[in-house]
């Protein structure tokens, strides 16, 4: 199969389910770790295999464990957020505060990281 896209990303929220959202990462991690197979190993192909395959996977259980609705309903709500971009920062900051790990002293040391590859 060449040129058209089995599984386009989904254009509108009426559009997305856990399906739809599922089968585009799927067919994007394929393509990742398609160049997996390279002589040289791209560290940034399999840094997106693993994550979009985790996605698909989590997609995946939750149609399994909690019924189709209520998957579409978090496909379509991730989606959202991802479309809307401007919340992301927040909830990471508020959810990292939760588990008790400060988001400050990651930031300074991200920062510090860059510093030294630099």
């Amino acid at each position: 199969m060449t040129g058209k896209n089995p599984a386009p990303y989904p254009q509108f929220s009426d559009d997305v389910t856990a399906d739809s959202l599922a089968r585009h990462l799927a067919v994007s991690a394929q393509h990742n770790q398609k160049a997996l197979d390279a002589d040289v190993l791209d560290k940034n192909a399999m840094k997106a295999f693993v994550y979009q395959w985790g996605l698909v996977f989590l997609l995946r259980e939750i149609q399994e464990r909690a019924g189709v609705a209520v998957a579409d309903r978090l496909a379509r709500n991730l989606w959202i957020n991802w479309e809307d971009g401007s919340g992301l920062g927040e909830w990471l900051w508020e959810w990292l505060t939760e588990w008790g790990i400060d988001p400050k002293s990651i930031s300074a040391d991200a920062a510090g990281q860059a510093v030294d590859r630099a």
